[in-house]
């Protein structure tokens, strides 16, 4: 099997420092440091560049535009003097240049809720922006509920009963109309239970009423029910129906009445569900369609059916919101199931999810749902879909649940803690744009150049400056 290794810069002893893994593998890495010292710019900038060499396709989750000058070449001259002097021998490797990632290989994807134009964020961004719209068959319920406005008390208790009809919607149906039609037929009732209530005592009090007479007046009354929305279009049609028969046949007034009633009883439907807050819902989601937000096929595959792709997920706003949590946990979604399905297909695909600063998306009540997603990624779909999985976050407490070391193990096969110090080597030279890291491991790990085994103390390096430049200009 073809080993993998990802060059991570220079150790003390000025030797070159790699992580390594089989072909197959796929490994996780967590990265931890302070507010400035350069894990997105140095460490993620380099793991992106190195990647998007080797074929990678690469899903991006940013909240800050740490992507900026990644298209153009590093002119900074002390890290042009950093590549050459610590990092001689890879830099050599690389023609002795840097460089930036062509454009045409990066998306950047805004929420589909942001309002702000397109163009607006294309012109200060220099690269192709789109919006992100949201795969319905990737949406679990509570993403859906997300988008609607958060998890209040009563809200979560109606999308629990909405579950087995939404389930079943996304996996079945691949049109959007009939989805709406069918959310409708299993959600609004066809009438509601006062309105059944007191139609039928109308109808009881008609009892003696003259056929012609009574099938008229219950005519304008089904017209009336139906604009005022009381009554479904179904059960409307159905009623009318009846009252056409009747007045073709000889039936008398109390057997239509009987039949129009057990029309009406026959459609109430047990139900937690509010007949006025299923109707938003469903509003909602059909303007969400027509809006384009909501579609049924999945944008990404287009791209990630091509080898070297940056797919940024870029979230502006400096307060992030219930819907971005959706859209962060449809994104993770969208991408794994794809990567999967291709690799599947052919081994040669390889993918990596990048989320940059977690602790956004896995601290406080509010972020239940994308901390999950964060953790599943990590172990369970992850691992089973062949993606490489890097978190990046500022502190201990930003790696909640599984992802969280315990005393016996790792939760990630790597992890890297950055600081803001330069590093001095043993031979007495400095860095001069390096931080010092350190990378733990699992196990042993042995340094193929320096032919030295590490056992289980940290192994110090200087990460090395990126090729493409990270000025913001």
């Amino acid at each position: 099997m073809v080993k993998k290794r990802l060059y991570l810069g220079m150790d003390y002893y000025e030797n070159e420092l790699y992580i390594t893994w089989e072909g197959h593998e796929f490994p996780s890495i967590a990265i931890m440091g302070p507010s400035g010292s350069r894990k997105s710019l140095f460490l993620i900038r380099g793991i992106i560049e190195q990647l998007l060499d080797d074929g990678w396709t690469i899903g991006y989750i940013v909240i800050k535009p740490d992507f900026l000058g990644i298209t153009k070449p590093n002119t900074r001259l002390e890290d042009i003097h950093e590549l050459g002097m610590f990092h001689f021998y890879w830099f050599s490797r690389q023609g002795w240049k840097t460089r930036g990632v062509p454009k045409e290989r990066i998306t950047v994807y805004i929420s589909p809720f942001d309002e702000r134009p397109v163009e607006d964020y294309e012109e200060e961004l220099d690269l192709k922006v789109e919006k992100f719209k949201i795969p319905i068959p990737y949406v679990h319920l509570e993403a859906l509920q997300e988008f609607y406005g958060g998890r209040s008390a009563v809200g979560a208790q109606y999308f629990k009963e909405t579950r087995e009809v939404w389930e079943k919607a996304r996996h079945t149906i691949r049109n959007p109309s009939k989805l709406i039609g069918f959310l409708s037929q299993r959600l609004i009732p066809d009438i509601t239970r006062e309105t059944a209530k007191n139609v039928i005592k109308s109808l009881e009090d008609k009892l003696d009423a003259d056929k012609n007479e009574f099938i008229e007046w219950f005519r304008t009354e089904i017209d009336k029910l139906e604009i005022e929305e009381s009554i479904s279009g179904r059960l409307a049609n159905k009623l009318r129906e009846i009252l056409d028969r009747a007045e073709k046949s000889r039936v008398k007034t109390p057997a239509v009445i009987r039949e129009l009633v057990g029309e009406i009883r026959g459609r109430l439907v047990m139900s937690m569900i509010p007949d006025e807050w299923a109707r938003r819902l469903i509003g909602r989601l059909d303007q969400w369609i027509k809006d384009g937000k909501l579609v049924m096929e999945n944008i990404l595959e287009e791209k990630m059916s091509k080898y070297g792709q940056l797919l940024i997920l870029y979230f502006p706003e400096s307060e992030l919101t219930s819907t971005d949590v959706g859209v962060f946990t449809v994104f993770i979604n969208a991408f794994t199931d794809i990567a999967e399905k291709n690799n599947r297909r052919n081994p040669r695909h390889r993918y990596a999810i990048i989320v940059d600063d977690i602790g956004s998306w896995s601290r406080g009540q509010d972020r239940a749902r994308s901390r999950i997603t964060l953790e599943h990624l990590l172990l369970r779909k992850g691992r089973g879909s062949g993606i490489m999985r890097i978190y990046i976050g500022q502190k201990p407490g930003d790696f909640t649940g599984v992802m969280k070391d315990t005393q016996t193990e790792m939760a990630f096969d790597y992890k890297i803690t950055t600081t803001k110090n330069q590093l001095k080597t043993y031979s007495g030279n400095v860095t001069s744009s390096g931080i010092t890291c350190y990378l733990y491991t699992p196990s042993s790990f042995y340094d193929w150049k320096g032919d030295k085994i590490y056992r289980g103390k940290p192994i110090v390096f200087a990460a090395k400056p990126p090729l493409s430049s990270y000025e913001r200009v």
